[in-house]
């Protein structure tokens, strides 16, 4: 399992909008299943927040998402 650090703008400690928000958009962005199933630990933040890792804007998740399944998965091939 991956886990992801999601930066939201004007995100707060305890802010159950902006999470519900962000849930809302790890599910577009990946599907509802693999969000369940195949992502570990979710933390979001402000986006001045430092926190260690690469950054990626939103619409790469996709690719790169499929890239580490399949690198975990054991898969060699492209997805598609």
């Amino acid at each position: 399992m991956a886990g992801i650090n999601l930066f939201i703008p004007g995100f707060r400690e305890n802010d159950a909008n902006l999470t519900q928000i962000g849930y809302l958009l790890l599910d577009e962005a990946l599907g509802e299943y693999d969000v369940e199933t195949r992502l570990g630990p979710i933390k979001m933040f402000w986006p001045e927040a430092c926190a260690d890792g690469e950054r990626y804007p939103l619409a790469r998740l996709p690719a790169l998402f499929d890239q580490l399944v399949s690198q975990l998965e054991g898969r060699t091939e492209k997805p598609s």
